[in-house]
């Protein structure tokens, strides 16, 4: 009976200590230096539409030289193809009578585009601690303050308790 008593106080008196630990402060959350790089694809479709063209003068000749009556295209111009081009079709130009016309047609063309945005964010090494909540400090209500104090009531009678079955432990043995 008597070490049962003992080891009972013994395991009161533990329980007491171990609720006093502390915790120890959160280690803070550090984030290293990284270099986040995105690449964005993007395309798109060019659409230009079939068209033509219509020029129609009437040529004279005056000494001997053709003389143009309207003349929307001057002498110094002149009319370059690219060969890479292949949505213009070759003119088609007649000239009956002395009337001069051209015609000139375009097929419809689609020219797909793709091209790359590239975006980068560097990310800078920074400690991050943890916050804690704020306490506000409020009186405590009545039957809070009476659980205190039959709290520290209760564990001076048990040390007390504690006290006496040394005493009395040591004089037995």
């Amino acid at each position: 009976m008597k070490q049962f008593i003992f080891f009972i106080s013994l395991f009161f008196v533990s329980l007491v200590q171990v609720s006093c630990l502390h915790r120890k402060p959160s280690e803070p959350v550090i984030i290293e230096n990284t270099k986040e790089v995105l690449t964005i694809v993007k395309d798109t479709i060019f659409r230009t539409e079939a068209d033509s063209t219509y020029y129609n003068a009437f040529i004279e000749c005056i000494n001997g030289k053709p003389v143009f009556r309207s003349s929307e295209i001057s002498e110094n111009e002149s009319i370059q193809r690219d060969k890479s081009y292949k949505g213009l079709l070759p003119p088609k130009v007649s000239l009956v009578n002395g009337n001069l016309s051209v015609q000139c047609y375009n097929q419809a063309q689609e020219f797909f585009k793709t091209w790359r945005e590239t975006y980068t964010k560097e990310h800078e090494q920074t400690p991050i601690y943890i916050e804690k909540p704020i306490y506000k400090a409020q009186p405590l209500l009545w039957f809070q303050q009476t659980q205190l104090w039959l709290g520290r009531i209760f564990l001076a009678l048990l040390a007390l308790f504690a006290l006496v079955l040394i005493i009395r432990w040591k004089r037995i043995v």
